[in-house]
């Protein structure tokens, strides 16, 4: 019988453990996984979905159910203010309509940091307010702008927080939302390297089950 080649991982296992295992082309990915996890129990394993809001992936002997929405606001909230002040041109300039003199000068107040963020325009008059530019990771329509901005009458050192939080949360996946196996991966390899677990409102990202817990649980001892 012609003998089928061995994947060259000696530089991931144990020489000695890794001859117990002999992994040919055959191999599922998923066994290489598993087989994996038993020598780096550091690594992260993704189980699957559950009710349409949760990851769940194993790390460390302990299960970690991830809300898919809080997890994706903090990745996206991160990478907006990672790249501030990068903007994208506008083909067509966002129209802001003043109703008072009292929001004409709110803008006047904040004009600077909005052009620091990315919102670059200027105030033509009569209650008219032009942008050309919004920032590159800001996504909404000229309706959101107005909300984002005038609605709210942020103060100008809370910018950038809040238009950062209010635009992860309206772009990141919403519950319900069912990943395909290769996003959910990469979404919860992104969570759980994220040095502060939690989304811009404060609300936690995960819970952790340790196997105590689960044993606790359901009054079974090791």
């Amino acid at each position: 019988l012609e003998e089928k080649p061995i994947y060259n991982i000696r530089n991931e296992f144990d020489s000695e453990l890794y001859n117990e295992k002999d992994i040919s082309e055959s191999t599922s990915f998923e066994k290489i996984s598993d087989i994996a996890s038993e020598f780096f129990p550091s690594r992260i394993k993704y189980i699957g979905s559950a009710l349409g809001v949760f990851l769940i992936a194993e790390k460390e002997n302990c299960l970690y159910l991830i809300d898919q929405h809080a997890a994706h606001e903090r990745i996206l909230f991160n990478k907006f203010i990672s790249e501030i002040g990068t903007k994208q041109k506008l083909l067509i300039p966002y129209v802001l309509e003043t109703q008072t003199k009292e929001d004409d000068d709110y803008l006047e107040k904040i004009k600077n940091q909005l052009n620091e963020v990315g919102f670059e325009g200027k105030n033509l008059g009569e209650g008219r307010w032009e942008f050309y530019s919004i920032p590159s990771q800001w996504k909404g329509t000229e309706k959101d702008l107005e909300q984002d901005i005038l609605a709210k009458r942020i103060l100008p050192e809370q910018l950038l927080f809040t238009l950062a939080a209010t635009n992860a949360c309206r772009t990141a996946i919403k519950d319900g939302n069912i990943l395909d196996d290769k996003t959910a991966k990469d979404l919860v390899e992104e969570a759980l390297s994220l040095s502060e677990p939690y989304c811009p409102h404060g609300r936690p990202i995960w819970k952790i089950l340790t196997k105590d817990d689960l044993f606790n649980f359901v009054r079974r001892t090791n």
